[in-house]
Parts: structure tokens; sequence; C-alpha cells
């Protein structure tokens, strides 16, 4: 092979790899990819226009001077409140008295996945600044409009009304802005909450405070009303119950006395019947009888009892013996 033949071969060589690193570097800047939860709006600068949009998960290629903007397509949340973590500050607004309260507020929506709704707001927002543009302004405008409406009064007393209607005019103004419109889906809006002014909830906490401390005397003092009660009942209890002990045994002993009564009336007329006698001389008779049986029982004497003869009943003799001792005995 002659000389100009292989330089011809060599210089084919360096064009066809000159070709295939230009073809390269075309093919990685070609090479693209979207993600779960994003879109790749393709612009093409030379004709100054969205040439296509392509939603992830996927690979695509595109010309090497077309420029990608990726739109977040996923649920997203805008958060405004008083306290980090948040994305804005919560929204101050006045009440109708001119009372500041702060109103804690949180957007959640999402970017609707279709080529016109991510075009148009591709067009209307080039930078993607929707947020901070038009969201949050419409949600402290709304939230400011409606709480002008109501005393601070009514704030405090009316907070779950009052979130309604900050919920439904949010919603309504945002899915009708004519710059988001039909581009993005309201997901909730949700009211956190709604605090006045630091002095005023420092009163109400006073004012919780003093009626709970009325609401614990109160309790004590039923509580000792209902102790003393229950004692008293107790006692009156008590003493009806050893009342009525008494009254019973007072019968009893009535009625022991009438029965020892009616006893001693029965042995008189016996003893008077059986001797002969009158009431009087059995009378005696019988207190001989219950003194000698007193004695016997008490000291433990022995006595001979020698009642007289003949008509009538006479004094009875009595003659106590004496009563041998253990130690007599031993003696």
């Amino acid at each position: 092979m002659s000389r100009p033949i292989l330089y011809k071969l060599r210089i084919l060589v360096a064009v066809l790899i000159v070709a295939m690193i230009f073809l390269g570097i075309i093919f990685a800047f070609s090479l693209s990819s979207v993600e779960v939860g994003e879109a790749a709006v393709i612009v093409d600068p030379l004709q100054q226009k969205i040439v296509d949009i392509k939603f992830g998960p996927q690979m695509f290629i595109k010309l090497p001077w077309q420029y990608i903007i990726r739109v977040y397509t996923a649920v997203d949340a805008i958060t405004m409140r008083k306290e980090a973590p948040r994305d804005y500050p919560a929204v101050s607004a006045l009440t109708k008295d001119g009372a500041k309260v702060e109103v804690d507020i949180t957007v959640r929506y999402k970017v609707i996945e279709s080529f016109r709704a991510v075009e148009t707001l591709i067009k209307n927002y080039p930078m993607l600044n929707y947020k901070s543009i038009t969201i949050v302004p419409t949600i402290r405008e709304v939230v400011r409009n409606i709480i002008a409406n109501f005393t601070l009064t009514e704030v405090i007393e009316k907070r779950s009304e009052i979130s309604v209607l900050i919920v439904d005019a949010a919603i309504k103004r945002l899915i009708t802005d004519p710059t988001l419109k039909d581009c993005i889906e309201i997901i909730d809006v949700a009211v956190r909450n709604i605090e006045p002014p630091s002095e005023v909830v420092a009163a109400i906490n006073r004012k919780l405070a003093a009626e709970q401390e009325a609401k614990a005397a109160e309790y004590n003092k039923t509580r000792i009303l209902i102790l003393a009660n229950a004692s008293a009942m107790e006692k009156r209890i008590a003493a009806e119950a050893e009342a009525a002990a008494i009254l019973l045994r007072a019968e009893a002993e009535a009625k022991a006395i009438l029965l020892r009564a009616n006893a001693t009336s029965a042995s008189l007329r016996m003893i008077a019947e059986v001797l002969g006698t009158n009431n009087t001389d059995a009378l005696v008779s019988y207190l001989y009888l219950e003194t000698l049986k007193s004695i016997v029982e008490r000291e433990g004497t022995r006595v001979v009892l020698i009642i007289g003869g003949g008509q009538g009943l006479q004094a009875p003799v009595i003659y106590p013996l004496p009563v041998e001792t253990t130690t007599e005995k031993r003696g």
C-alpha cells in the first residue's frame, strides 16, 4: 500500500474518532431523565417555545441546545406558623376592635399532571415562584379579611366557625385565581391555631386558674358538708339505737319486776292457803324465808330452822351453826 493511501486512511480514522467523540458528547447532553413526582418541561430556545413535557419516572432524549425546567408535581405543603419549622411566618391579622391575632395555617396542594396545566403554570410563572407570588399572599389576604369581621371576644369564642370560613374562602380564591386555575389542585387548607395577644392569653389563664380554684373550694366545702351530715346522721342513728336499747332494757326490767311481783303474790297466796293464815302473817313468813336464803347464799352458813306449832304461824327460830373451814379440819 502506497504512502498516500495510508495517509488518507489515517485521516479517515481520525475523522471517525472525532465524529464518534462529538456524537458521544451530543448524546450525553441529549440523554436525560425525570423522577417520580416530577415533570420535565423541554424548552427549545431556538423555537422559543415548550416542545414537550415528560412526566416521571422515565428517560428521554432531547436536542443538545434544548434545556429542561423541572416542575414538582407531587403533593406539596406551605406552612405558615408562629414557631419553627415553617415555610413562612404566621398570618398577623387585626380583629374588628383592633386586637392583633396570629393565625397558623397550612395549605396542601399539587400541580395537575397534564401537558396543559404544566405548560400554563410555566408560562405564568417561568421562575416557578407561584407560591410566594400568589398562594401565600392570597391566604394572608383571606385570613385578614375574615378576622376583621369579628371582635376579639368573638374570635376566641367562635374559633371553629371562623376556621371553616377561612378554609372555604381560601380554597375558592385559589382554584379561581386566573393564573392558577386548572393548574393546581388544592388538597386541603387547615387552620391550626388562632392565637390572641399574649396579655389576653395570660388573662384567660388567670381566669381559668381562678375558676379551677373556685371549683376546688366548692368541692371541699361540699365534701366537708357531706362528711358533717354523715357524722351527724351517724351520731343520731347511734343515739336512736341507744335510746331504743334503753327502752328495751327498761321494758324488759319492768316485765321482770312484774313477773317477780306476780310470782311473789302467788307465793304469798300459796303460803296463806297452806298455813291457813292471813296475808300479813304469810308475808312475814315469806320475808323470813327470803332473808334466810340470802344469808345461806352469801355466807355459806348452815342454819337450823324451827317453826312453832299450834294454831297460826309463829315466828321461826333460827339457829346458825358454825361452818368448819379447811384449816380447822387440818388442825
